[in-house]
C-alpha cells in the first residue's frame, strides 16, 4: 500500500508521535471513568491486543510497553519495554505471572514487571498463550511459526511440541485443548493433554485463504466461527454436528449466556 503524502497522512504520523492509550469505561452508561496516555511512536495496524484484568489490575500490551494500571484508578504501577511493536497477542495472567507472546514468549512478575523466564522457541506476536494445569503441572500453550509447543510455566522449559502455527490461539477445556493451523496438513486438530504429554485426538482438514480465529470449546463440543465456515463438532469424536459456509475470517467468537458471539 504507497505511504500517505504529508498533507493526507493521519496527525500522529505527521508528527511522529502517537501515545499508547487505556481506557476504563462504565458498563451501564459508557462514561469513561478514567483515562491512561503515555507517549510512543507510532506503530502499524497489528497493534490489537487485549487487556488482561487480574486481582485489582489492568495490564495492557500496547506500542511498545506492557503496561501495569490500578483498575480503579488507572494509575501506573510498573511499565516494561517489548520488542514487538504493537503486537497482536494478548497478555494472560496465572499464578502470580504476566504471560506474554513478544516475539518469545516470556513470564513477568505480576508484581513487579520483573523478567522471570523466557522461552526463545516460541516465536511470534499474534497469537495469545492459553495455560493448562496447576503449580507442578503448570503448561502454556502457545502457537510458534510452525509448531504448537507446551512450556512448563515455572521453568520456561519445553514440555513438547507437534506440528502446528499460526495466528490462532488455543483452547482448552479440561484435558483437551484445540487449535487451528495454517500449515500442509491445515486444518482444526483437538489433542487430549497430561502430565506426560500431548496425544493427537482428531483432526478435520481443509483449505481457506485465513486461518487466524481461534475455536470455542464448550459442554462436550468444539465451534469454530472462522476459515470461511461455522462448523461444530463433539470433542472426544471429531463428529461434525454442522458446518456451514460463512464469511467469517480472522475475528474469534465468544461464549456469553450459552451463545456464540
Amino acid at each position: 500500500m504507497p505511504s500517505a503524502s504529508a498533507a493526507t497522512a493521519p496527525p500522529a504520523r505527521r508528527a511522529g508521535a502517537a501515545k499508547d492509550t487505556v481506557l476504563c469505561l462504565d458498563a451501564k452508561t459508557g462514561k469513561e471513568i478514567w483515562r491512561f496516555e503515555s507517549p510512543t511512536e507510532p506503530v502499524n495496524r497489528s497493534a490489537s491486543s487485549t487487556p488482561c484484568i487480574a486481582a485489582g489490575r489492568v495490564y495492557s500490551v500496547c506500542g511498545s510497553i506492557a503496561y501495569c494500571l490500578d483498575s480503579m484508578t488507572g494509575h501506573l504501577i510498573w511499565k516494561s519495554p517489548i520488542i514487538s511493536k504493537g503486537p497482536a497477542s494478548s497478555p494472560m495472567i496465572v499464578e502470580g505471572k504476566l504471560i506474554i507472546l513478544d516475539n518469545t514468549l516470556k513470564a513477568l512478575d505480576a508484581k513487579s514487571g520483573k523478567l522471570l523466564w523466557e522461552q526463545k522457541a516460541v516465536k511470534g506476536n499474534r497469537t495469545s498463550p492459553a495455560t493448562w494445569g496447576t503449580a507442578k503441572t503448570l503448561t502454556i500453550l502457545c502457537q510458534s511459526n510452525k509448531e504448537f509447543i507446551g512450556v512448563d510455566g515455572n521453568t520456561g522449559e519445553i514440555r513438547w511440541q507437534v506440528n502446528g502455527g499460526g495466528d490462532a490461539s488455543a483452547a482448552v477445556s479440561g484435558n483437551y485443548v484445540a487449535i487451528q493451523h495454517k500449515h500442509s496438513d491445515s486444518g482444526l486438530v483437538v489433542y487430549n493433554l497430561t502430565e506426560d504429554g500431548i496425544k493427537k485426538t482428531w483432526e478435520y482438514l481443509y483449505t481457506s485463504r485465513r486461518y487466524s480465529s481461534s475455536p470455542i470449546l464448550h459442554d462436550g463440543r468444539v465451534y469454530l466461527l472462522g476459515a470461511s465456515r461455522h462448523l461444530c463438532a463433539d470433542i472426544k469424536t471429531g463428529e461434525i454436528r454442522w458446518n456451514k459456509p460463512a464469511k467469517s475470517e480472522i475475528a474469534s467468537p465468544i461464549l456469553a449466556d450459552g451463545k456464540l458471539f
